[in-house]
């Protein structure tokens, strides 16, 4: 299941007098290609393409989209190393 912290709707409720599940149900297209790939690069342009429906300033959002995208790699860099290193023992080399 999707979770998000728990304080999240009540701050966007404070600070744009808005709905968050509305919000985020329209923005469902980008974390269910996040899900179903298992890749923030492959949703990428996906993720473009609902920020610009959502109005997100252009300038915004080919800076942060991207950078989140980078930031989230890290658990690939880890892990694989990580599985390397337990086939290598489990296999006696």
């Amino acid at each position: 299941m999707l979770t998000f912290p728990p304080n999240q709707p009540i701050l966007y409720f404070i600070f744009l007098r808005g709905n968050f599940y509305t919000f985020w149900f329209k923005c469902a297209r980008s974390w269910i290609t996040a899900w179903a790939t298992a890749s923030s690069a492959a949703t990428l342009p996906v993720t473009l393409s609902v920020a610009a429906e959502r109005s997100v300033p252009n300038m915004v959002a080919n800076f942060t989209i991207p950078l989140g995208t980078l930031i989230n790699m890290d658990g690939t860099a880890i892990y694989f190393p990580t599985v390397v290193v337990f086939l290598a023992a489990t296999q006696g080399t």
